[in-house]
């Protein structure tokens, strides 16, 4: 999960260009470790994220506000 989260955020600020091939291989390893992420939490007895958290409206609308409203400051 960590080395998922430093390629995302390598690629979404430090990469040089949306278009460029590192950009593109970064995200995409990105989707990758967390796709990986997701089967092997979904497949636990004892996750460390329990995937049924997401099922709440008002936990799910709360995390889609705060990050709405941190990414429209300047």
């Amino acid at each position: 999960m960590t080395a998922a989260l430093v390629l995302l955020i390598y690629g979404i600020s430090g990469a040089p260009g949306w278009a460029g091939r590192r950009t593109i291989v970064v995200l995409a390893a990105a989707a990758v470790l967390l796709a990986l992420f997701g089967l092997i939490e979904a497949r636990s007895r004892g996750p460390l994220v329990p995937l049924r958290v997401f099922r709440s409206r008002g936990l799910v609308g709360g995390n889609l506000v705060l990050r709405t409203a941190g990414m429209s400051q300047v």
